[in-house]
């Protein structure tokens, strides 16, 4: 007999079809792996139904006589998740028109739940036209969750275990721990505690968003600044900042605007300005107090960094010094206005935007010009800076090539409409205008 076949979708529209002959003794089994070699849905997933909606059910056993399929007859063939699929496309309108924080979040939660079902079960195999509708609004929803400390737990577990993974280990003897951050500021993040195979003790990172990321005041994000990745990469380098990774979303839950920035603890961090909060112990009191003092040299390092890398935000608790080397620290920022004249502003004697207390603006301000610039071409000889300016611009733009290949993520503050060459060109086209006026600031200090 010849048997018609067309896959529905939850609306009764035709995706695809197609014609086979069969046995009158053919099996309902055997009926099944047809349909699955044709529309790529697992026998246990597919919904069977007559041209009168009647649904065709059986043993596997059973032949196609006994269950009354005849020479023409039509069979509309339906995923068993067809009606989850309506619901995911429902939530997702709703998330992104809903304006109250609260209630979209909670739905978005949903909408990844029910997506994570759906591509476990295939069911983007066998519609292949519902790809484009996830693909272009499946990220503006998930985005509205990247600053959740679950999401980013997922994403910093799966990056520590492809990590042990690549060390020859596996998920028996890989150890991973999370709780929220216990730091200030509006960024989301938590504190991470990780063994991997070849460790003896944990490890200890905080994993937080990048700026415009995520936020404890907002769910509205944007893409990673390509200039703060690659400043937090240069702090590195150059022993100012502590190690860092990227760590990537996690591809079942993650966003297009999700990058997360992993920063290695470093127990020997003095903030300029501790914070002595009212939870604080006399213990804590007394720690702090036996911190070194920071010294004028460390001031002109965290201004000199500021003025040439036109960063922001280096207040009291994002700065500071390594506790042994009482050399220069910082630990979080962000990117601010790019400005002319940097050495100009470097030498000013006073200088009201330092966001430092009145003890370290009045140290900093004490330090005459002449000093100040001996000491900042000092430091730009000793950091080997334009060599290692160079040296991050090569392993930012690795990165930069991952989030675009993998993950096709959205940097900030460019057109995604654009095709990808016209994109790529833009991003790249930043990076390097941003490093030449970086450059240019340096060479400046020695004219």
């Amino acid at each position: 007999m010849e048997l018609f076949f067309e896959l529905h979708d939850d609306k009764g529209v035709c995706h695809r079809k197609f014609t086979s002959e069969f046995g009158v003794e053919t099996t309902l089994k055997q009926l099944r792996e047809e349909i699955h070699s044709e529309f790529t849905i697992q026998p246990k997933r597919q919904h069977l139904f007559s041209v009168d909606g009647n649904e065709i059910n059986g043993l596997g056993s059973s032949t196609l006589r006994a269950i009354g399929l005849k020479n023409a007859d039509k069979i509309v063939v339906k995923h068993a998740r067809i009606e989850d699929w309506g619901r995911y496309r429902s939530y997702a309108e709703t998330v992104l028109e809903e304006r109250k924080l609260s209630t979209r979040g909670e739905l978005a939660k949903s909408v990844i739940a029910i997506h994570k079902t759906l591509v476990n079960t295939g069911f983007f195999e066998a519609y292949g036209s519902f790809q484009d509708y996830q693909y272009r609004n499946h990220w503006r929803v998930v985005r509205c969750l990247d600053g959740e400390t679950e999401i980013i737990a997922t994403a910093s577990r799966e990056h520590f275990l492809i990590k042990n993974a690549l060390k020859g280990g596996s998920k028996d003897d890989f150890h991973f721990r999370h709780r929220p951050k216990d730091t200030l500021g509006s960024r989301c993040g938590i504190i991470v505690h990780v063994q991997l195979v070849d460790m003896e003790e944990e490890m200890k990172w905080q994993v937080k968003t990048h700026h415009h990321g995520g936020s404890t005041l907002s769910t509205e994000t944007t893409g990673p600044d390509i200039r703060e990745l690659f400043c937090y990469k240069f702090f590195e380098l150059i022993g100012v900042g502590p190690e860092i990774q990227f760590i990537m979303p996690s591809k079942d839950s993650g966003s297009k605007t999700a990058v997360y920035i992993g920063s290695k603890w470093r127990d020997d961090f003095v903030p300029l300005s501790p914070n002595k909060n009212k939870e604080a112990s006399s213990d804590d009191e007394a720690a702090i107090d036996d911190k070194p003092p920071i010294k004028g040299e460390s001031l002109v390092q965290l201004h000199l960094l500021q003025v040439i890398l036109h960063v922001e935000d280096l207040h009291g608790l994002n700065c500071g010094i390594w506790e042994e080397s009482g050399t220069a620290a910082i630990v979080d920022f962000c990117m601010g206005v790019e400005r002319k004249n940097s050495k100009k502003h470097f030498l000013q004697r006073y200088n009201t935007k330092l966001p430092w207390d009145d003890r370290s603006k009045e140290l900093f301000e004490s330090i005459s010009r002449e000093e100040r610039l001996n000491i900042a071409k000092k430091w730009l000889e000793s950091w080997n800076f334009l060599s290692k300016i160079d040296e991050a611009d090569h392993l930012i733009a690795e990165v930069k090539d991952t989030l675009k290949k993998d993950f096709d993520t959205r940097f900030r503050g460019f057109d995604t409409d654009e095709d990808d060459e016209i994109y790529n060109a833009q991003v790249t086209d930043e990076l390097k205008n941003y490093i030449d006026s970086v450059k240019r600031n340096v060479e400046d200090f020695f004219k």
